[in-house]
């Protein structure tokens, strides 16, 4: 499971230098392992744009060793209705969290964290996606999770 959280975030950044981000804040803008941290999430322009549902997908100390999943992931294909953001305005989502209390480790052992906004059942790549990367490198996508539009995408010339 874990490599298949650093693949996926690997496809995502790897791919994000021809998509739109999408805007993330934090408030308080700086924070320890023990602080109440709210999380805004602006989807305007990404894929997730005019969804009523985002859901948070979070993991801690990325590439550093000793991660944890945060307690409200659930499964992949399956959010937790505790990893639910709160849709504030159109495209806009909050989370609020306290780091120790999420993953369940203490301020030493909570080096860093990351997450991305996902729909409930996990879907990353749809037409829009797809098509965009076969017309930057010419090939299709191997993936392992859910795609969408997939008659989409087999409409495409040599996806």
């Amino acid at each position: 499971m874990e490599l298949m959280k650093k693949l996926i975030l690997a496809i995502i950044l790897t791919f994000s230098a021809a998509f739109a981000f999408a805007q993330v804040t934090f408030s308080p803008a700086t924070f320890t392992s023990e602080d109440e941290v709210v999380i805004t999430l602006d989807v305007t322009g990404t894929g997730m744009a005019g969804q009523n549902d985002v859901y948070i997908w979070m993991f801690s100390n990325d590439g550093v060793g000793g991660g944890k999943d945060a307690s409200t992931n659930g499964q992949w294909g399956s959010s937790s209705e505790s990893g639910k953001m709160t849709k504030i305005a159109t495209n806009k989502f909050t989370f609020k969290f306290t780091g120790t209390t999420l993953f369940g480790q203490s301020p030493a052992e909570l080096i860093n964290f990351g997450f991305l906004g996902k729909s409930k059942d996990g879907t990353l790549i749809g037409s829009s996606l797809g098509n965009a990367i076969y017309g930057r490198t010419g090939k299709g996508v191997i993936f392992n999770g859910s795609i969408r539009d997939m008659q989409e995408l087999k409409d495409t010339e040599g996806f």
